[in-house]
């Protein structure tokens, strides 16, 4: 079960930030703060793993820290080809 978990949450929140950053707008842009909220949860995750002690939190902050990198490649590589101008990307 939390084989499974591990697996199939990250894989899905990979897909919900690139969805959910594409038609939002932020006076920020569209990708920066999830990739803001992702590293904040990322902080947060590493944190509170270098110092717990059972288990079930190493699982718990393992999750939390696997959602949060989503959190932040996702958006990441959808930036890019907003940044990029359209003559000088690759085809």
């Amino acid at each position: 079960m939390s084989m499974m978990l591990r697996v199939r949450m990250p894989l899905s929140t990979w897909r919900v930030a690139v969805v959910s950053s594409s038609p939002l707008q932020f006076p920020q842009g569209r990708r920066r703060p999830f990739i803001l909220a992702g590293t904040v949860l990322a902080s947060v995750a590493l944190i509170v793993l270098a110092f717990t002690q059972t288990l079930y939190w190493f699982s718990l902050m393992f999750l939390l820290l696997s959602v949060a990198n989503n959190m932040i490649l996702a958006p990441c590589a959808a930036l890019l080809p907003d940044l990029v101008p359209a003559d000088q990307r690759g085809g």
